[in-house]
C-alpha cells in the first residue's frame, strides 16, 4: 500500500490486519481512491522512474552464464 504508513506484513496477524486490505495512500497517509490514480502526478513521477529503470536494467542484463564466467558457480569457492 503506497504512501501507508501503518505497518504491512505482520506475521501472524492476517486475520486481524489483512495485508491487502489496507488502501493506496497519498504522502500524508490519505486514503486515494483508484479512480484518481491516473491524476496523480506523484504516480506519474514514479512510474517514469520505474520505466527508465527498467529500461536500464534491460540494456545491461546479465546472464547465469556471464555471472559463472566472472566469478564461478554460485556456492564455489
Amino acid at each position: 500500500a503506497t504512501g501507508d504508513r501503518r505497518p504491512q506484513n505482520l506475521p501472524g496477524t492476517a486475520a486481524v490486519h489483512p495485508n491487502w486490505r489496507l488502501p493506496v495512500a497519498d504522502a500524508r497517509g490519505r486514503p486515494v481512491p483508484l479512480e484518481e490514480l491516473p491524476d496523480s502526478t506523484l504516480l506519474r513521477i514514479l512510474a517514469d522512474i520505474f520505466a527508465h529503470d527498467t529500461a536500464d536494467a534491460s540494456a545491461h542484463d546479465t546472464t547465469e552464464n556471464d555471472i559463472e564466467e566472472s566469478h564461478g558457480r554460485p556456492g564455489s569457492c
